[in-house]
């Protein structure tokens, strides 16, 4: 009863009713963000967040500075995927029992977001 589960998939799917859910859960009034202000908050690269989030002698700097100079080093790094098809079964594997846990204590079906289990 003291326990509220979300998962990430379900924000980006189903933002609103999600929140909603934790407004109702925690005891607070759900409130809406204004859709003309939605423009305003979007961020940078998410590498570039990364970066800074990370880098705390980057702190110093101004930020207005470094983001010239490192954006666009970023905007040429390419993910790429770094495990073997082995790796991937193994990981699989190895969280399909805790998936199947999870969805048991959550009542949430985490194959629908394409977990393993």
């Amino acid at each position: 009863d003291n326990v509220h589960i979300i998962l990430l998939e379900q924000i980006i799917t189903h933002r609103e009713h999600t929140i909603r859910q934790l407004c109702r859960f925690l005891g607070i009034k759900y409130q809406e963000f204004p859709p003309e202000k939605q423009h305003q908050n979007k961020g940078r690269s998410p590498a570039l967040r990364w970066f800074l989030q990370r880098e705390t002698f980057l702190s110093g700097l101004a930020s207005a500075t470094l983001f010239r100079r490192v954006e666009p080093i970023l905007r040429r790094i390419t993910p790429r995927d770094i495990f073997t098809d082995g790796d991937k079964a193994f990981i699989t594997s190895m969280y399909a029992v805790s998936n199947r846990l999870t969805t048991k204590l959550s009542n949430i079906d985490l194959a629908h977001y394409n977990y393993p289990g």
